[in-house]
């Protein structure tokens, strides 16, 4: 279990058009969070991601190229990206695409649940504490907000001055160099239509800049997303979320380069199935405090905690199985990091879920051996 300070709210300034939080000093008093082995987390941290206690910076290596002069994601680095490589075989030293939404995910504080966050939470509040997150991180020696846009939310009587500010930011990928140069983007995905040459994918609070794609792209995403896509069609209160890159033309036509996809449901929470979200859904309903878990680089057929229980005596994790084998692997972890452990198997009745602390619990006990957050 790792310590973490309590974050105050950081200041965000425009820096040549693009956002940039500034973070005040944090105040004293620790939380805490849990097991990074419950989650994919434990399998990139100290590999892919690195933490400078002296400087109070995060280096992060990624597991795809971020301009033309880079070469692409061999077979078997698992970009988990439709784009230059499909394996889904993961390397643990560098993030893949959906692994870095995972990663500001997790730092931005959205995977987290307490019955006060409540109807709370839209795209205003999301953007925000997405740029505050990538704050500090640092990719090739370069800030990733440097790398990194995240459309602020639109207003239509204030479309000229955001879309400056969008021209502004993304003037970084023209300028004469070697190599074309690529962003990311984060935004939720709005639709996938046909263009006159290709695709396009519009993306919310983003309506003047598609980001095009080719017919080989758009296959790739249809099959490496087919999940994701149809959890969408399934759930209409809930937000597709995307992450690309994307390369700039000189006329200015974005074109994407990787995208990568990731369901979350009607409060910003990520999940991966029906019964992932059926869970958060019982949870919510019955006002309790979880985290939860993401799965980074981790594989599909990987176990991992849906969630985590932080309002029960002991951290709970809460396993979604479907066979004894994945019981017992879902035990062996719990006992690795020294959790309770809740099952449900698929296709039976969802046992009760473990009851909460008899009051609202102070911050956990840290553990032997854990690892600190720098805010």
């Amino acid at each position: 279990m790792r310590c973490t300070s309590p974050r105050s709210a950081p200041t965000i300034t425009w820096s040549s058009g693009c956002l940039t939080p500034a973070w005040p000093t944090p105040p004293a008093g620790p939380s805490y969070l849990p097991p990074e082995a419950l989650s994919g987390l434990g399998q990139v941290l100290g590999a892919a991601i690195t933490e400078e206690p002296d400087s109070g910076l995060t280096a992060i290596r990624l597991g795809f190229r971020m301009s033309t002069t880079e070469r692409a994601a061999p077979a078997g680095t698992g970009s988990q990206g439709a784009g230059a490589a499909d394996s889904a075989t993961t390397d643990p030293k560098r993030l893949s695409l959906r692994a870095v939404l995972h990663y500001l995910w997790h730092e931005a504080e959205l995977a987290t649940w307490s019955p006060g966050m409540a109807g709370k939470r839209n795209w205003r509040v999301v953007s925000w504490h997405l740029r505050a997150a990538a704050h500090g991180k640092m990719t090739r020696g370069k800030p990733l907000l440097a790398r990194l846009f995240i459309p602020e939310p639109f207003t239509a009587e204030k479309k000229t001055e955001i879309a400056a500010r969008r021209l502004s930011c993304w003037a970084r990928l023209q300028q004469p160099g070697h190599g074309q140069q690529f962003m990311m983007l984060i935004g939720e995905l709005k639709a996938i239509e046909p263009a006159r040459f290709g695709h396009k994918l519009l993306v919310k609070h983003l309506p003047d800049a598609p980001l095009m794609l080719d017919d080989v792209l758009l296959g790739r995403l249809n099959r490496h997303f087919r999940d994701e896509l149809e959890l969408w069609q399934i759930d209409e209160n809930g937000h597709l979320m995307v992450i690309a890159t994307f390369s700039l033309s000189r006329c200015g036509l974005a074109t994407a380069e990787e995208v990568s996809l990731v369901m979350t449901d009607h409060n910003w929470l990520p999940y991966e199935s029906q019964p992932d979200k059926l869970l958060l859904h019982v949870a919510i309903g019955q006002h309790r405090r979880f985290s939860k878990s993401l799965r980074y680089n981790l594989a599909g057929d990987k176990p991992m905690a849906s969630l985590v229980f932080t309002d029960t005596p002991t951290p709970t994790a809460a396993f979604l199985v479907n066979d004894e084998a994945d019981r017992e692997a879902a035990r062996e972890r719990a006992t690795e990091t020294d959790t309770e452990i809740w099952t449900w198997a698929i296709g039976e009745d969802m046992p009760p879920l473990p009851p909460p602390a008899a009051s609202s619990p102070g911050p956990l006990r840290q553990r032997p051996n854990s690892m600190s957050r720098n805010a």
